[in-house]
């Protein structure tokens, strides 16, 4: 569209921001685009109004199609004189929206990773962790990092894994021992990262076999056949000392009669177990109620014998209930 120079009145295009004959600088003038109309007739009354009116001679209503169109050209406008700025402001605006929902699912997510990690499932750890490599400043991104590789070890053990053998399970753990003894730091967070994860190892040790820091750091040092055999070894000891247990004095048999009860016990231990005259049988009932009953008989159990009890007293309020299930206490 053409416009008039406002300072050597010769036409120009209204695009230019400079005008090619003067060089006066072509500012955005809203009068220049009062005339872009092409309504003819009042939208109230009909009657015929010249080009550019804003207003009807005859009824006075406001042409609101023509200031509907003169905003847009003026907009139309605005933006073909500024469209590189424009583009580069939306540019920016979208990356700024990435940047909020980044922010927004990774919060959410460290805190997932956070509850995994205290629960010592650090392979889903790893997986969040590893789904956000810009946010390496994060205070827990950076602890995981540090103590990632001594974490490995621990994984490898699967503690609570049934099918995991124990030797293997101990072999992991003293390994990730081993890893944090020799891990170094360089600031007393480290240490304190360090210093967690080696007690986690510590547990884990101490939930197969029962051993000191000193003893672990003795076995830390050995490698290979040496290593198995300890292993092998620290767990005959083991089985050798849960070889007589009270959760192996098994009720074999029961009998009611009126309020009482006849209890035949058997010693599935490796050895002979003392029954002494307090020990007592928990009874339960139907209605999930339940009497503890002493045995009042003291007797030396050999491995593999039975010995029934007799008329252990129930008492008379349970002379109707009926016998669900019988365990040895102690």
């Amino acid at each position: 569209m053409k416009i008039i120079c406002s300072e050597c009145k010769k036409e120009i295009e209204d695009t230019c921001k400079q005008c090619p004959n003067c060089g006066f600088k072509n500012k955005l003038n809203t009068d220049l685009y009062l005339k872009t109309s092409n309504i003819n007739h009042c939208s109230k009354c009909g009657t015929k109004i010249n080009k550019g009116e804003v207003y009807c001679t005859k009824c006075g209503n406001k042409n609101k199609t023509y200031e509907n169109k003169k905003v847009i050209y003026l907009i139309k406008t605005i933006f073909i004189r500024n469209k590189k700025i424009i583009t580069i402001g939306i540019v920016v605006l979208i990356a700024l929206l990435f940047v909020i929902i980044d922010n927004a699912n990774f919060n959410r997510d460290i805190q997932k990773a956070e509850e995994y990690y205290n629960s010592g499932d650090y392979y889903e750890v790893g997986k969040i962790v590893d789904k956000y490599p810009a946010h390496s400043n994060n205070e827990f991104v950076k602890k995981y990092k540090f103590v990632k590789y001594l974490l490995t070890d621990y994984t490898m053990a699967d503690i609570d894994s049934k099918y995991q053998k124990e030797e293997k399970k101990l072999y992991w753990l003293f390994s990730g021992y081993n890893d944090c003894l020799h891990k170094e730091t360089t600031n007393e967070q480290q240490k304190d990262w360090v210093e967690d994860i080696k007690n986690q190892y510590y547990s884990g040790i101490n939930s197969i076999v029962s051993l000191t820091e000193k003893e672990i750091e003795e076995i830390c040092v050995l490698t290979g056949d040496e290593l198995e055999s300890k292993i092998s070894s620290l767990l005959k000891d083991v089985k050798k000392s849960k070889a007589c247990e009270k959760t192996n004095i098994k009720v074999d048999t029961y009998t009611t009669s009126s309020y009482y009860i006849d209890v035949t016990l058997k010693n599935n231990n490796g050895c002979s177990w003392n029954i002494k005259s307090y020990s007592k049988i928990r009874v339960y009932f139907s209605d999930n109620s339940y009497e503890d009953v002493y045995l009042s008989t003291n007797i030396n159990l050999g491995a593999g014998e039975k010995y029934t009890f007799k008329d252990c007293y129930l008492g008379s309020k349970n002379k109707y209930k009926y016998v669900s299930r019988v365990v040895f206490i102690d």
